[in-house]
């Protein structure tokens, strides 16, 4: 039986209509509920003043292939907890540059028409983060193999992680201090390593 609770209605959401785009949407899908959430009761009706009744799922569904405008992925979150019964979802990560290899141009910008241009450390944070659908993880890794210039991790010229064996980096901005050395970025770090320095 679908439930209905009335929610009202932020000034910024004005109409929840699809938005049509690509289909790979590596910035604007998303999940109603939020990050690393999903709906728990896709029957129960989301209910906003002024639009029609639309079941959670649906709704779920819009998010998902990226058929809602970005202020509306940020603003439901807040409204759909309860109503659509939001539950926590163990986070499923991916390289951008496929299994077992990794982003060595971290700052190669890829672009994709209809989507904001975007770094490949972005994109592989991203994929770790896991907020790539499969079928982007699976799309991905022949579109910025070259750009990105994804190498096998085990790869090479006496190259390593500073992460070690079969691990990568994926907070390219940290700091790493040690006493008496320079401070140096994660990333700064990684690329000394693939460089065999």
């Amino acid at each position: 039986t679908p439930v209905s609770v009335p929610v009202p209605v932020p000034e910024s959401i004005t109409t929840l209509q699809p938005t049509s785009s690509p289909s790979l949407r590596t910035k604007t899908t998303c999940s109603i509920c939020g990050p690393s959430k999903q709906v728990g009761n896709a029957d129960a009706l989301f209910v906003i003043s002024g639009q029609p009744n639309i079941p959670c799922g649906e709704l779920e569904t819009l998010g998902l292939e990226g058929n809602l405008a970005s202020k509306e992925c940020n603003l439901l979150p807040s409204m759909t907890q309860e109503v659509c019964s939001c539950e926590s979802v163990s986070v499923l990560s991916c390289s951008i540059c496929g299994t077992g290899k990794a982003v060595t141009n971290p700052s190669g910008i890829f672009n994709f028409p209809g989507q904001p241009s975007t770094t490949c450390r972005q994109l592989e944070q991203d994929g770790q983060s896991g907020f790539l659908l499969g079928e982007e993880c699976q799309l991905l890794p022949k579109l910025v193999n070259a750009l990105c210039d994804c190498q096998t991790i085990s790869e090479a010229k006496k190259e390593c992680s500073v992460c070690g064996n079969g691990k990568q980096v994926t907070n390219f901005d940290a700091v790493f201090t040690f006493p008496a050395q320079p401070a140096l970025t994660c990333e700064e770090l990684e690329s000394l390593g693939k460089e065999g320095d």
